[in-house]
């Protein structure tokens, strides 16, 4: 059992709509399949489900993103919750108008087919009855994936937020927490930090180590990390940052046998920094701004959501793999984050990823 907390969220918007409302294929054959839903998860990439419902327990799926696979399944190997099979694909901020195509395949020919995009699924929110926190957070995701479309010259023809352009855009703050490093380490020392927008949102740390990194232990309060080397320098990627943590402090450690070296950053920081540096070029300073008006929008949206009370239909992560699903009413003076605790009859059940009541 698990109380609700804030400090475990990432944003998901959810849509679930009937198969008949959206446009999918059924193809000819004895199996058949439906799509029931979609959602789309917001963390430090774009992941897009599809919930797949059909008896064809054998049959395999393919997910391509502008044309070229890049996630498979064989059902199979997957347990089908009430929804379906959960099919998933991540996506980078410029492929918000890529084509999604999902393919299932019974082994006799494909029983189902159906193309989207996260352009889509913004639409969809922008153009139905949603909160205005949730559509102000979905133009200002469009609107940055169309300058990192820009900054990375992809697709610039066919821009994300095309119809939903910014009227104005949000500020990038004056400062934010700076870094702050304490202690010293023999053999190694901090280098620098950068942030890495491509494919996932994340941060890296730089270090200089004379000698290697051999006998050394690094840690992220909180977060993990991968690590590698450029251009001699050892460094590590947190890359499980979510958009409304941009301006939450990183607190890291290196550790040697009685020494320490430890530091504190804020991504915010990065932003501030090389939003304001002369040689930045200008489509990354207009990439930089539309990521903060993301961010901010981003924890308006968790602040306004976790808050809330009354009917409630959408969902929220916690950890890596936990998947809190929501559809009930509150009573009206009851928030959500003081509602979703055992005292309440919640049943978070960790393995099969549901709350239930």
């Amino acid at each position: 059992m698990r109380n609700f907390s804030k400090k475990f969220l990432a944003i998901l918007l959810t849509l679930c709509m009937l198969a008949a409302m959206m446009p999918f294929s059924v193809l000819a054959a004895e199996n058949t399949a439906e799509v029931a839903g979609q959602q789309l998860m917001l963390g430090d990439d774009l992941t897009m489900h599809f919930y797949v419902k059909t008896e064809a327990a054998n049959a395999t799926a393919v997910i391509a993103v502008g044309g070229v696979e890049r996630a498979s399944y064989s059902l199979a190997e997957l347990t089908a919750g009430e929804n379906g099979y959960d099919l998933s694909v991540d996506l980078a901020a410029a492929e918000m108008t890529e084509d999604i195509g999902l393919t299932v395949n019974d082994g006799t020919g494909d029983i189902l087919t159906k193309t989207y995009s996260v352009q889509d699924y913004a639409h969809y929110l922008l153009e139905n009855n949603y909160t205005d926190e949730t559509k102000a957070l979905a133009k200002e995701m469009l609107n940055y994936g169309a300058k990192a479309q820009l900054y990375f010259g992809h697709k610039t023809g066919d821009l994300a937020n095309a119809g939903y352009e910014m009227e104005t855009e949000a500020e990038i703050p004056a400062e934010a927490p700076a870094l702050e490093v304490s202690d010293s380490l023999s053999g190694m020392s901090f280098y620098g930090a950068s942030m890495v927008f491509r494919s996932k949102i994340a941060v890296r740390f730089y270090f200089n180590a004379e000698n290697g990194v051999d006998g050394y232990t690094f840690a992220v309060e909180g977060k993990t990390f991968t690590d590698g080397e450029k251009n001699g320098n050892y460094y590590i990627e947190i890359a499980d940052i979510n958009p409304d943590e941009m301006d939450a402090v990183l607190n890291v450690s290196v550790t040697k046998d009685d020494e320490s070296l430890s530091f504190s950053y804020s991504p915010m920081a990065y932003i501030i920094r090389m939003y304001k540096k002369e040689s930045s070029s200008q489509a990354l300073k207009d990439m930089l701004k539309a990521a903060n008006g993301y961010f901010q929008a981003a924890k308006v949206f968790t602040g306004v959501a976790e808050n809330r009370t009354g009917s409630l239909n959408f969902a929220y992560r916690y950890g890596t793999n936990n998947l809190i699903q929501v559809n009930t009413n509150l009573p009206s003076d009851t928030p959500l984050k003081d509602f979703l605790t055992t005292d309440n009859g919640c049943d978070i059940d960790q393995s099969a990823n549901t709350v239930q009541w």
